[in-house]
């Protein structure tokens, strides 16, 4: 059974787009999420974008055509 990945990684990956300078730091809320203060994008397309991939990285997990992601 695959794992579930698109629920709370995706605070992980919105914390990569702030880290790389994809988008300027005002389209970023810190939220405090594991314990970790981390920093989320306010910016809905942006969300939008994340839950599509997400999903089909799960998609390809529950059907055995990826085994892991290294981001």
């Amino acid at each position: 059974m695959a794992p579930d990945i698109n629920g709370e990684d995706v605070h992980i990956q919105r914390g990569r787009i702030f880290q790389r300078g994809v988008y300027p730091p005002e389209d970023f809320a810190p939220v405090k999420k594991y314990g970790l203060n981390m920093l989320v994008t306010t910016d809905d397309q942006v969300k939008a974008y994340i839950k599509r991939i997400m999903k089909q990285l799960n998609t390809w997990m529950a059907g055995g055509k990826i085994q892991k992601l290294v981001v």
